[in-house]
């Protein structure tokens, strides 16, 4: 009993995983919209290093983390079609 009900979290969870990576996807999008919109609101490239890291440092890390939950689904999804075939 307690294996079939492992076995549908699983399920659930390899569906979950495509949208992971959509949601990823936007939410770096929208951390580069408001990174950018902030760089260009303090200047620029006046506002130095300092500026940059402020407003760009997490748009960066959301790009990949995207990145890489991106290809790790696409991993275990080619993986699951050749051991089922």
């Amino acid at each position: 009993m307690r294996e079939q009900q492992d076995r549908l979290i699983l399920i659930e969870l390899k569906d979950l995983r495509g949208a992971l990576v959509v949601i990823t996807g936007f939410i770096a999008l929208l951390c580069w919209w408001i990174g950018l919109s902030g760089y260009i609101k303090v200047g620029g490239f006046i506002s130095g290093g300092s500026g940059f890291l402020t407003f760009l440092l997490v748009p960066i890390l959301a790009t990949v983390a995207t990145y890489l939950v991106g290809r790790r689904h696409i991993r275990r999804s080619s993986l699951g079609r050749h051991r089922s075939g």
